[in-house]
């Protein structure tokens, strides 16, 4: 009828493999236990996590989940919970989660790095005034004011153009996030 083939009759549908629930929460409490951070640059404009550099992708996040799970089998603590699969694993990371991988735009100062990690309760006046100080330092360096000039410059005369190089992305040496990694190996350059 119509110029349409009538339909055969046979259904489409597969029976789909359910993931037990208690394989789920298991994946959704390694998750959980990750230590996840907000963003430091865009926190006031999204709601996103970010795990530490060190985890670098999904695939070694789930390496985790499953030696977490062998570690809790070996205790005995959860004997009678399956591992997930990977691809069950990703679909809840992806699907149920906000959660990203850090990846360093450029590297951080050690001094400032160590202030931060110390517990406020922690924090020593001596402390505070030597991070201030360095902060102080770091701000009025001859690049960091000339780069701030050229940018106001530009916004007061739009027929002035600015431009800004980074060119530790062109340098022949090993890529690390530490600083001083940086510095060490230019150090040792020199001394050739």
């Amino acid at each position: 009828m119509n110029g349409f083939a009538k339909a055969d009759g046979q259904s489409n549908h597969h029976a789909h493999y359910k993931t037990p629930t208690s394989v789920a929460e298991s994946v959704q409490a390694y998750i959980w236990s990750l230590p996840a951070v907000p963003s430091h640059y865009c926190r006031a404009s999204t709601n996103r996590l970010y795990l530490p550099s060190s985890m670098q992708n999904l695939r070694r996040v789930y390496l985790g989940y499953k030696l977490h799970k062998q570690k809790q089998a070996a205790d005995g603590t959860q004997l009678n919970t399956p591992v997930a699969t990977r691809n069950v694993f990703e679909y809840i990371f992806r699907n149920e989660f906000n959660v990203g991988f850090h990846c360093p735009k450029k590297g951080k100062c050690i001094k400032c790095e160590k202030f931060k990690n110390i517990p406020t309760e922690m924090q020593s006046n001596e402390m505070k005034q030597e991070y201030e100080q360095n902060r102080i330092e770091k701000n009025a360096t001859y690049s960091y004011v000339q780069h701030k000039r050229d940018q106001e410059l530009w916004n007061e005369n739009s027929d002035v153009t600015c431009a800004s190089f980074d060119l530790q992305k062109v340098l022949n040496t090993p890529h690390g996030d530490s600083a001083l990694l940086f510095y060490s190996r230019k150090y040792g350059q020199w001394l050739k």
